[in-house]
């Protein structure tokens, strides 16, 4: 490290690092992945108290320490809390096909359609009278095979490609 940037304090010369590439310590790398844990954290719709409580779980220290890292987290990174109408509507977005993804994978595919509905109206896609989602091209039904011709008469299901000999 040079001397100029062993002058900076210690978020600054994570800035440094971060901006230029300056190499950090062995100690300051381990800062600078709690830094990024206590953000992701946040990112994910935590608060910064419960930022605090996953951090003094997660590293076994101190609540003083943990809240200094989420503070200087948020000093290096930005406040994700502090949204402007445009970036929450983005972060709903961006939720809402989230959700859809993972309702779609647990095969229910209203709550997926649902969902990206509400993912459509926010950023103005939405039309009531086009499906954004084909729900019918998911769905499955239940069909049997069989030569029985008598299956056809006990379900009054006509055939008219059968042809009773």
């Amino acid at each position: 490290m040079s001397t100029e940037i062993e002058k900076l304090d210690r978020l600054d010369q994570i800035r440094a690092h971060l901006l230029d590439k300056e190499p950090l310590s062995e100690k300051q790398s381990e800062m600078l992945s709690r830094y990024r844990a206590c953000f992701t954290w946040m990112s994910e719709n935590q608060s910064p108290a419960r930022a605090i409580a996953l951090a003094e779980a997660e590293y076994g220290i101190s609540y003083a320490q943990a809240a200094k890292i989420v503070r200087d987290s948020i000093q290096l990174y930005g406040d994700i809390h502090d949204y402007s109408k445009e970036g929450l509507k983005n972060l709903m977005f961006e939720r809402f096909l989230a959700f859809a993804d993972r309702a779609e994978e647990a095969g229910d595919f209203r709550a997926a359609e649902r969902a990206l509905d509400k993912a459509a109206k926010i950023k103005d896609l939405y039309n009531p009278k086009v499906a954004a989602f084909d729900i019918s091209a998911h769905l499955t039904f239940n069909i049997a095979y069989t030569d029985d011709p008598e299956a056809l008469k006990r379900q009054q299901t006509i055939d008219v490609s059968y042809d009773e000999e």
